[in-house]
């Protein structure tokens, strides 16, 4: 809701839990549920606060942006799907996009649920942070380097994908719009329903 860097706080929450025990899986298995519990309610009221309180605000800042545009027209179709490939793709950071979301018409239990794309994002974040406390020996710094290098490779693949996937979806969105544009047998109704800024009606 602050801003506040979601690593920052994912990488506190690993070096607490790392201090009573031992173990990554054991670290794991109980700070991931507080930490995604936690980014649950913050995103979620970051969400609702963009859509009902601040969106006036947030839509004189992303409704000249034609890839919100975009999105805004994919998230009533394929709401889950868009929602997790943001989480995974470096459109937006992850603070921001909870604002940019809440103006577009994705679904609150759609945004709740596409939030699953941001846990390897968090998985780590709570990596490092409970490696902090036990990078004592010099086996255990080498194996947490190790371990942030293949982090980082497949968070850097992980995003590739997801962005890959994402201009998947704006391209067959543009052709879908060039093609009601153009077509025949779509009447004046039909195309200005397509052209219709998502903005317009949220407003």
């Amino acid at each position: 809701i602050f801003m506040l860097p979601g690593a920052l706080q994912w990488l506190s929450i690993g070096y607490i839990y790392s201090n009573a025990y031992t173990t990554v899986p054991q670290i794991m298995l109980r700070a991931l549920p507080v930490a995604f519990i936690g980014i649950q309610i913050g995103s979620s009221l970051a969400f609702l606060l963009s859509r009902y309180l601040f969106r006036q605000c947030v839509l004189s800042y992303v409704e000249k942006h034609k890839i919100v545009r975009a999105i805004d027209r994919m998230m009533s179709k394929k709401g889950i799907k868009i929602s997790i490939l943001i989480r995974l793709a470096p459109i937006f950071p992850y603070n921001i996009s909870n604002y940019v979301v809440g103006v577009t018409s994705l679904k609150l239990l759609d945004f709740f649920i596409g939030n699953v794309g941001i846990i390897p994002e968090v998985c780590f974040g709570l990596y490092i942070g409970s490696s902090l406390s036990n990078s004592n020996s010099l086996f255990s710094s080498l194996f947490t380097i190790i371990g942030i290098i293949i982090g980082i490779i497949f968070l850097i693949y992980m995003g590739m994908m997801a962005k890959k996937e994402m201009d998947k979806e704006l391209k067959d969105d543009e052709d879908d719009i060039e093609a009601a544009q153009f077509s025949p047998s779509t009447s004046y109704i039909q195309r200005d329903l397509v052209f219709d800024s998502p903005f317009e009606r949220l407003t």
